[in-house]
Parts: C-alpha cells; sequence; structure tokens
C-alpha cells in the first residue's frame, strides 16, 4: 500500500461527518446532564423521578452507531491508494538503429565526425520518434545489442555518448550481421512488422542485400543513412591516420549506390545524412507501419483511475448492526458461514459485492475481453472491452455516442481497423479539435492521410498503365 496516493475519491461526503459528530455530542451531553440529577435530587426521590435504568445503560451502543456512522460515510467517501488502468489505444511502430562503430567513422570529412554526427542523428530520431518502440544495435566486425526494444528513448539516448570505435572488440564493417541481429531482435518481441535502419558509411554488399531480403519475406525493412562524403578523409589514430600495408594513407569513401542497393532489396528508403531534418523525414521513421493492418496494431496505455475500496468499510457493519440489533444475531452467524469469494466468480455471490462495471474491469484484467464487454454498463468501458475482442463495428457504435476527446480518439482507431479511413480522420480530427494535445491522435491520424495518399497513387497508376 502506497499512502502517498492515499486519497478519497469522493471527498465532499467527508462533509457528512459534521452532523453525525454535533449528532454525538447532543446525545453524550443530554446522558450527561441526566446524570447530574443524582447530585441535586434526594436519592429517596430519585427513583421515581428518573428510570433507573436509563441511568445505568451503557454508552457503548451509542459509540457503536457513531462508528457504524463514520464507517458508511468513509465507504461512500471512496478511499483508494490503488491506481486502476483503463485502455486506450495507440499505433505501435517498432524500430531498430543499427549504428556503424567501425574505423572508418572516425572521418572526418564532415565535422566534428562521421560517428559524432550519427550519434547526433540518432538522438534527433528518437526525439522525434513520439510513441512506438526502438532498439539500438552498434556494429562492426560483429554486431551487438545496446539496448533492446523499449519505449524508453531516454535510456538509448544517455548510452550514446559511450559509443566510440575503441570499444568494439573485432573491427570491420559487418551489415549483414547487423541486419540479422536487427531482424531477431523484432522477431523475439513478436512485432509482425518494423524498420531496420542502417546508419553507416559501409556495407559488405552480397551478404547484407541477402539478409535484407530475408527481413522483407518476415514483414521487415531496411532503410540504410549515408554518412560521409564521397570524397572521403583519412582515419585517425593515436599514431596520426590509419596506413595500408604499403605504407599508403587510407581514405574512408563512401559508395552510394552500394548502400542504395541494401535499401532497395529491404524495400526501405535511403538517404544521405543532412544537417536538418530531412533526411529523418524523408526516411519516414516517425509513421513507419504502411499498411492499415499494421497500422491498428494496437497496446494499453493508462488513464489514470482508482480502485475503490470503499465497499469493503461495509463489511465491519454487518457485525456491528447484530449487536446494536440484537435480534439480527443471525446476521453475524449467516455472514460467519458463507464461503469466501474466489476471484470473480459469475453468479449471485460477484453480483453481491462487484458492480457490473467491477466485474468487466476483472475480467478485462484477466485477458477476458468478451465476457467484460457483456459485464459492462458503462459505454466507455464497453467499448473498450469490444475493441479488445476485434467487434470494432460495435465498438464504433458506442464511441460515435460520447463526445468527449478520447472517445473520439478511440471511435477513430475502431474506423480504421475496418478500414473507413477517411471516416476515421474525421474522427481523429474531432478529437483534436476537443483536445489539441493529444499526441497519438495527431499521429494516427497523419499515418491515414499517407495511407491514402500512397492508395490514390496506386490506382492513378493502374489507371494509366
Amino acid at each position: 500500500m502506497n499512502w502517498q496516493d492515499f486519497h478519497f475519491i469522493r471527498p465532499w461526503w467527508l462533509l457528512m461527518l459534521l452532523p453525525v459528530l454535533a449528532g454525538l455530542a447532543r446525545l453524550w451531553w443530554r446522558r450527561a446532564s441526566d446524570s447530574a440529577w443524582r447530585g441535586v435530587v434526594s436519592p429517596e426521590l430519585l427513583p421515581h423521578l428518573l428510570l433507573e435504568e436509563a441511568l445505568r445503560r451503557p454508552r457503548w451502543p451509542l459509540m457503536l452507531v457513531f462508528a457504524g456512522f463514520v464507517l458508511a460515510i468513509l465507504a461512500v467517501a471512496g478511499p483508494t491508494w490503488e491506481r486502476l488502468p483503463q485502455p486506450v489505444f495507440s499505433n505501435q511502430s517498432s524500430l531498430v538503429i543499427a549504428l556503424d562503430l567501425s574505423r572508418s567513422m572516425d572521418a572526418r570529412d564532415i565535422k566534428p565526425s562521421r560517428l559524432q554526427s550519427a550519434r547526433f542523428k540518432v538522438e534527433d530520431i528518437l526525439h522525434l520518434r513520439k510513441e512506438g518502440q526502438t532498439a539500438l544495435i552498434a556494429f562492426a566486425g560483429a554486431a551487438f545489442t545496446v539496448s533492446p526494444l523499449t519505449d524508453d528513448a531516454r535510456t538509448i539516448i544517455s548510452q550514446l555518448p559511450a559509443l566510440t570505435t575503441d570499444i568494439m572488440p573485432v573491427q570491420g564493417s559487418n551489415t549483414a550481421g547487423a541486419i540479422r541481429l536487427a531482424t531477431e531482435l523484432l522477431q523475439q518481441a513478436r512485432q509482425p512488422a518494423g524498420q531496420i535502419l542502417l546508419v553507416t558509411d559501409g556495407v559488405n554488399l552480397a551478404a547484407s542485400v541477402d539478409e535484407a531480403r530475408k527481413a522483407t519475406d518476415l514483414g521487415y525493412r531496411i532503410s540504410v543513412l549515408a554518412v560521409g562524403t564521397e570524397e572521403g578523409a583519412p582515419i585517425p589514430s593515436r599514431q596520426g591516420v590509419i596506413k595500408d600495408a604499403q605504407g599508403n594513407i587510407v581514405v574512408a569513401g563512401l559508395n552510394l549506390e552500394a548502400l542504395a542497393e541494401v535499401a532497395r532489396a529491404g524495400q526501405g528508403r535511403f538517404a544521405r545524412m543532412s544537417l536538418d531534418d530531412t533526411d529523418i523525414r524523408s526516411l519516414d521513421l516517425v509513421a513507419v507501419n504502411q499498411d492499415l493492418t499494421r497500422a491498428g496494431n494496437a497496446s494499453d496505455q493508462e488513464i489514470v483511475r482508482w480502485r475503490d475500496f470503499g465497499p469493503w468499510l461495509l463489511l465491519p457493519l454487518l457485525p456491528l448492526a447484530a449487536l446494536v440489533f440484537r435480534k439480527g444475531m443471525l446476521i453475524l452467524v449467516f455472514v460467519m458461514v458463507m464461503p469466501f469469494p474466489g476471484k470473480t466468480e459469475a453468479g449471485w455471490w460477484t453480483d453481491l459485492w462487484y458492480r457490473p462495471d467491477q466485474q468487466g474491469q476483472q475480467l478485462l484484467q484477466q485477458k477476458k475481453p468478451q465476457q467484460a464487454a457483456q459485464a459492462f454498463r458503462n459505454p466507455g468501458w464497453k467499448a473498450s472491452a469490444l475493441y479488445r475482442s476485434g467487434e470494432y463495428e460495435q465498438a464504433e457504435k458506442l464511441w460515435s455516442e460520447e463526445q468527449d476527446a478520447d472517445s473520439r480518439y478511440n471511435l477513430g482507431n475502431a474506423l480504421a481497423r475496418e478500414g473507413k479511413l477517411e471516416e476515421a480522420i474525421a474522427a481523429y480530427e474531432e478529437a483534436l479539435t476537443m483536445n489539441p494535445e493529444l499526441e497519438d491522435a495527431k499521429a494516427n491520424r497523419d499515418l491515414l492521410k499517407k495511407i491514402l495518399e500512397q492508395q490514390q497513387q496506386q490506382q492513378q497508376q493502374q489507371q494509366q498503365s
């Protein structure tokens, strides 16, 4: 239990404690005033003026009643300290960046060096990606995982300064191994689609083309960001510059045609590194997935909701009621002999202690969206469960009746899943009108616009042919 998160969902109900305290004080003062007669009335007359039974009546029933009222008010106020997730859906795109750490990346034909410029560019890419998962690979003669797929870009950015050519145990430019390792990372994360970006100044062409085609068959595409200039520059070393066996200075050039060939084999894009972000935009790294099915892949995020523990405070009221109303002792016996409920069992016991929406939430957490959709009464929650179970048309009908920004955004997701791209874009536009800060709605809208443009271009090409 996290006491820092403890609060009441409906704190205004705590104001009811004021009249309860006032009533208790009044009853207490009245009992005290009755007892004061003992000090002023003769003992011989006291039995005839006051009921002795009233004077001897204990105070604990009054305190029990007061405790019952307090527990009831606290229960209605809704004490909580546990966050409850509510599903909202956003596109997930996966990107694996393979950064070349071979010696040629130390060349200074671009300032301050190829490698430092490449690290800055990778950081720019991570800042521009608003959503999705990213992994980082470093390679030279062999490829190594720096960070697996994660949505925490700050972790990857913090590791970039440590990536230098000196840390690589084997020198070379094994881009084929980098593609192979990137493909394995995407498969291990069970990503049906994704993009691999090679940030490099050279490739082993034949092997890289072969690996790029294999990755394409699995649903991944390979893009290449070329680092350096065609003229090239010497490669600095501790002794000055690197020389070959004949003592000639080695100049690190840039074979643009070979790099572009790998991108074509991987059905990706090719770009030369630029000072601005035109290279990143031309590579289309922000919106990776191109077809509608991949664009609809969803992952759970969380909108902060709180679990209401108030109903559990009502349980102590049962024995309190039995003690105050002594004829109700059978209630206490009934509670003691009843079996303790299991987790979300359907039936009268679950209906007794959990509201339908609470039952639906538990079923949703147990990965039972179809049963959760039947249990939910709240339209938004019901639509979320229907969406998870693949009932996009029914989810669309429920979300279309809601007028808040989140519902409009989720409506756009459902319409996109049904293939109604123009209607989905309109729904995203409505969500952004209500809440311009919905970054997911902006990303999804822009992605669907690109898909529509591609479809229109394909239709025009087919008509022309």
